[in-house]
């Protein structure tokens, strides 16, 4: 949760976006101390996987407006 928070806090995104921040932080992060710290993924299959699909959650966009005065 506290991923989730901090995800939702630097994205700007709004309350009803949660359930995706959540699946998201859990996606993304899930090494596990007891497995040295690797993901259930690796020693499963003993490859990394694959996170080329993975984008940046949220971001700031700014307008440009030329003055038309």
């Amino acid at each position: 949760m506290d991923k989730a928070k901090a995800m939702c806090h630097e994205s700007c995104t709004p309350d009803l976006w949660w359930k995706y921040l959540v699946t998201y932080a859990i996606h993304t992060y899930n090494p596990l101390h007891y497995l040295n710290w690797q993901t259930p993924y690796k020693l499963i299959k003993e490859e990394k996987p694959d996170i080329s699909h993975l984008r940046v959650f949220g971001y700031s966009i700014y307008v440009y407006l030329p003055n038309t005065v």
